[in-house]
């Protein structure tokens, strides 16, 4: 994977400091603290992804279906990371073919997790440079439309 600087969208400095002022100090850190809904919403954000790629078409589209396949809901699960637990909503299809890449099936540790959330945000990223980032960690590429 080349490592030259390509052009995205930000994450914007003001959406952050606008989320921050809504949390109080003491409500950042801990089992239902900020961060903690962070990572938990960031890490299904990323499976709704892996999901939409793998069926072909975004949630609610009405346009017709490359194949059969379907949304069939989803089934919760307790992930250990570094210091806590992520309770996850794993999507599903109805032919039972996904594979989520993030968090594989029977996996039960997410180990520095924290870390690599944080470094998303910490450098600004944009989608090419999570995009790299992501290959960085997991040693798997995945494409920009599916972050």
């Amino acid at each position: 994977m080349r490592k030259t600087k390509r052009k995205g969208k930000n994450i914007n400095p003001e959406l952050i400091k606008a989320l921050l002022n809504e949390v109080d100090d003491q409500d950042l850190f801990g089992q239902e603290g900020f961060f903690q809904k962070l990572k938990e919403s960031l890490a299904n954000g990323i499976l709704e992804g892996e999901l939409e790629h793998h069926l072909g078409y975004k949630k609610h589209n009405k346009s017709p279906k490359i194949n059969s396949n379907r949304r069939n809901g989803h089934y919760s699960k307790s992930v250990l990371s570094d210091e806590d637990t992520l309770a996850l909503q794993i999507p599903r299809d109805r032919d039972n073919e996904f594979e989520p890449r993030l968090i594989p099936k029977g996996v039960r540790r997410f180990d520095g997790f924290d870390d690599k959330v944080i470094s998303l945000y910490a450098r600004g990223m944009t989608m090419r440079e999570i995009q790299e980032h992501l290959y960085e960690i997991y040693g798997t590429e995945v494409s920009p439309e599916l972050i």
